[in-house]
């Protein structure tokens, strides 16, 4: 029998990961695919369950075959991780990485030019 519980907990989790990662798709899958390593392994096993079960899910004789409960764990197991992540904290630490390699290169820039006109003085 098909259970009917499943869609939402997809449609919950595709909510969460656009929440999260500012990805967007029509399906779990592309979602997924569009987060890419930025989930940790286990997180990404969790989401590939529910993946799974979705594409399950468009297949009637497929999805009998889909364990509720494995699923609704998943999904539960993955919430909280989902709801830690913040995307304007990411983006700010993104930015600071690239101030900071911009501001050693100069400073490694800096010292080049330094020893240049120090050796060409001589």
């Amino acid at each position: 029998m098909i259970d009917p519980s499943i869609p939402p907990l997809v449609e919950d989790t595709i909510d969460r990961l656009e929440t999260a990662f500012g990805v967007r798709g029509d399906t779990l899958a592309q979602t997924l695919h569009k987060v890419g390593r930025r989930l940790p392994p286990r997180e990404l096993a969790r989401a590939n369950v529910l993946r799974d079960a979705e594409q399950m899910m468009g297949h009637p004789k497929l999805s009998r075959q889909v364990d509720a409960q494995s699923v609704t764990r998943a999904h539960q197991d993955l919430i909280p991780f989902l709801d830690k992540q913040n995307l304007n904290d990411a983006r700010k630490g993104r930015v600071i990485g690239v101030i900071a390699t911009m501001m050693v290169n100069l400073l490694i820039l800096a010292i080049v030019i330094a020893v240049v006109l120090a050796v060409v003085e001589r």
